[in-house]
């Protein structure tokens, strides 16, 4: 009897967490998926926060605007692996877009879109963050550069990619910072730009580069970019989007995720998007200001939030399944008596 009752109590604790996890900024639709607050921070005297960025370790790194585009008031703010936030790096005008590499050609660096104290990119470029925190200009692509990730198919050079919004185009960057042209596409879009560029890594999608512009006009939307710069519109009932990931293991069944502003949206909510085009709600948020969200190492999916002086990192894994979390009852009784 003693046993039961033990059982039931450990049954009721483990209900009583998995119930607590739910509790979140925000509101997931899919019910085979969980969401919890992993991290929370004043953002108040950081500006808007914009892009983020893990390490393999699984530190994630956001871009801080500033206050304005003038000054070097711009930062890295990062959050390590138990949800604690710091200022990492500092001297930045407006940064925007960040991506970690991975590679031996461009180092153990975070590289970092930096749009400057102007349009023409007087004082920006991309810039490179040691992991000191120390920030050096790599690359100075002409107007406002925002939109940046690092080729790992192997189909478009293995090179570091720039999109800019202020003259719409994108470029390759060489690890000595030597820019090459790849595209003129989204030809001058007005309203908008290039706001996301990631590759997919699964094969799902054709292990190509995907854009996402927001604006208006018939660029607007998500891209399959070519090796050779060209644009296939993808997904065409997305007609705006902002940030666009691929979960590149299992835990989101390798798709396509992207945030837009559908016709039945007050604001923006992430979507999934399989390879045959099918679109379905994924999550919204109550604040109603998503600005970001990544996939980190360890599978999950986390979501950025700029809420009233209050930045609130959401993390979304999948539900366990009923059988774990038998086995995982009883294994916690069987060592309870191992112990004893």
């Amino acid at each position: 009897m003693y046993q039961l009752r033990n059982l039931g109590v450990l049954f009721l604790v483990i209900a009583v967490c998995l119930l607590s996890k739910l509790v979140s900024a925000a509101n997931v639709y899919d019910a085979n998926y969980k969401s919890e607050v992993y991290a929370t921070f004043p953002s108040s005297g950081l500006g808007w926060l914009k892009d983020m960025a893990f390490d393999p370790s699984g530190n994630l790194y956001i871009t801080a605007r500033g206050l304005s585009r003038d000054t070097t008031d711009g930062a890295v703010y990062r959050v390590d692996t138990q949800g604690n936030g710091s200022v990492f790096a500092t001297g930045l005008y407006y940064p925007t877009g960040i991506v970690y590499s991975t590679s031996l050609e461009y180092g153990d660096n975070l590289y970092i879109s930096d749009a400057g104290n102007s349009y023409a990119g007087s004082g920006g470029g991309i810039k490179r963050v040691d992991m000191n925190g120390n920030v050096s200009l790599f690359s100075s692509p002409s107007n406002q550069s925002s939109a940046i990730n690092i080729d790992q198919t192997g189909n478009y050079g293995n090179r570091l990619y720039v999109a800019t919004r202020g003259l719409d185009h994108m470029d390759a960057i060489l690890p000595n910072g030597t820019i090459q042209h790849f595209s003129d596409f989204p030809y001058n879009m007005s309203g908008g730009g290039p706001v996301t560029l990631d590759f997919d890594l699964t094969g799902s999608y054709g292990n190509s580069m995907f854009i996402a512009n927001n604006g208006s006009g018939s660029n607007s939307g998500i891209f399959e970019m070519d090796a050779l710069g060209n644009p296939i519109r993808f997904a065409p009932e997305i007609t705006t989007a902002g940030c666009l990931g691929f979960d590149n293991g299992t835990d989101f069944d390798g798709d396509m995720f992207v945030s837009s502003m559908l016709q039945s949206d007050s604001y923006w909510s992430i979507y999934r998007v399989s390879p045959d085009e099918e679109i379905t709600k994924f999550a919204d948020f109550a604040s109603g200001n998503l600005t970001w969200f990544e996939f980190g190492p360890d599978g999950a999916l986390y979501t950025l939030e700029n809420a009233g002086g209050t930045a609130v990192v959401t993390r979304i894994t999948p539900v366990p399944e009923p059988a774990s979390i038998i086995l995982l009852s009883f294994g916690a009784v069987f060592l309870k008596r191992r112990i004893s």
